[in-house]
């Protein structure tokens, strides 16, 4: 199908090429915005004819077989505990009395419940690439991560270790721990002092970014390897920081270039949530974002890059013509409670409107059934949301964070699916303009790819 990017760009989906052209087919293009006015259109079905926009698009099962999705688990990741010893503002959990998270009562997963799942998900999994602990805080449970790591390598198990920490706990202990069994390390901080404190605070509600400031660099300088994952929220937006101003500051601060930093997502039932305007500077600073990164590859200087995944997968996706057909990883990556429940996602465990896919006494048959049916209800071809958008097939979305906002996995987040469209274009707009000069644009794709494989495989989240 044909889409209008903006007044004198079509992109087609099917080829995931993009042209200028001139009003006349722009105009005809928005008068026949679904596939079926253009199938009816004489002269669009031509044009779609003769670049290939009319194959016909797979079908969700189709697509599913021939990825082999029990080919390799990415990410295993255990819910080692609820308790936290932050509080800060926008966690997507639900606070108990005392710091505990969506349960009545503070849980610490099961030792061998973990082991357990580690055997039964590889007899449905070819491998699990990545082991991820998280909580709550995980590092609150320092002695049962140990255990779990021992035993799974005296096991002969060749499994990655990651951690997602609030950076509050760093001794001599954890970094043993660390460095013994070669763990990718994700740090949480929100930029500046100003603007963590605002937010991540502990329990007592003092602010905690001198701690982890001070965790960050030590665990640099004992040589661990350590991405940083941030938050924007509305008062780093007010006051003129963005992404750009972030990333520069992680830079400076750290000589960290590897961040994963995105938008707060309010709750729904929030009484804080983004508003008109402040979802406008959102959209600018990471649009200033994009094209700055865009123009520092083009150059060459690498060592300029502010690097997040998402951006990246963006232009992989147009640049390699590689389709994103889910919302986003959820089913390929899996999730333990503390309760031993096995989830699709960590920010899906004990959602309401979200049906696990068993525990450690469900059928293996039954649990692999039960990824392939989320799987499914997740794909862009099914979701009516996504379907008729032009940037399905590049976008990369966040079924948590559709829950978190909608309490759904199929109706997409206001906030970001608004914002990832706007990168798309903004992108594909950029991108268009390269590729007029066939010499600047193969300059483009080869430092792009240099920059790539050295900056990806630096990164982990």
């Amino acid at each position: 199908m044909l889409y209008v990017v903006s007044d004198n760009i079509i992109y087609s989906d099917v080829t995931m090429e993009f042209f200028e052209t001139g009003k006349e087919l722009i105009d005809l293009v928005r008068r026949n915005p679904t596939e079926e006015n253009q199938n009816e259109n004489e002269t669009l079905r031509n044009i779609r004819k003769d670049i290939g926009d009319l194959a016909e698009n797979q079908n969700a099962n189709a697509i599913i077989e021939q990825s082999n999705p029990f080919f390799s688990l990415r990410r295993l990741t255990f819910i080692m505990t609820n308790a936290c010893n932050f509080r800060c503002s926008y966690c997507y959990e639900d606070f108990y009395e005392n710091g505990k998270l969506n349960s009545p009562k503070n849980q610490i997963i099961n030792i061998n419940s973990c082991i357990k799942y580690v055997e039964k998900i590889s007899n449905i999994y070819n491998k699990i690439e990545s082991i991820c602990f998280f909580g709550g805080e995980p590092l609150l449970e320092l002695n049962n991560i140990q255990s779990i790591c021992k035993e799974l390598k005296e096991r002969g198990y060749n499994i990655h270790f990651s951690i997602i920490t609030n950076g509050s706990i760093y001794n001599d202990k954890v970094y043993s721990l660390l460095k013994n069994y070669q763990f990718s390390i994700t740090v949480s901080l929100d930029g500046p002092e100003e603007y963590h404190n605002l937010t991540r605070i502990s329990r007592n509600g003092v602010g905690t970014y001198k701690n982890v400031v001070n965790n960050i660099k030590n665990m640099l300088t004992d040589g661990l390897p350590v991405s940083i994952q941030g938050t924007l929220t509305m008062e780093h937006i007010d006051k003129g920081f963005g992404i750009i101003d972030f990333s520069k500051f992680l830079k400076k601060e750290f000589n960290i270039s590897n961040a994963h930093i995105v938008p707060v997502q309010y709750d729904g039932n929030s009484q804080i949530q983004w508003n008109n305007s402040a979802i406008e500077k959102l959209i600018k600073s990471y649009l200033d974002y994009d094209i700055y990164n865009i123009k520092k590859i083009e150059e060459g200087r690498y060592e300029d890059i502010l690097f997040s995944s998402a951006f990246f997968d963006v232009l992989i996706a147009i640049i390699n013509k590689r389709r994103n057909y889910l919302i986003c990883p959820s089913g390929t990556e899996l999730a333990v409670s503390t309760e031993g429940v096995l989830y699709p996602c960590f920010m899906l465990v004990n959602k309401d409107c979200i049906r696990p896919l068993g525990d450690l006494n469900t059928p293996n048959k039954i649990i692999k059934n039960n990824i392939l049916n989320y799987i499914q209800e997740t794909m862009k071809a099914n979701t009516r949301f996504c379907r008729s958008c032009y940037a399905k097939n590049i976008c990369h979305g966040c079924v948590g964070a559709n829950v978190n906002e909608n309490k759904s996995i199929n109706i997409p987040s206001r906030l970001l699916c608004t914002l990832t469209k706007e990168r798309v274009k903004n992108v594909i707009i950029y991108i268009n303009d390269l590729q007029k000069d066939k010499r600047r644009w193969k300059n483009f794709v080869d430092n792009f790819n240099l920059c790539f494989s050295s900056k990806r495989n630096n990164y982990e989240c």
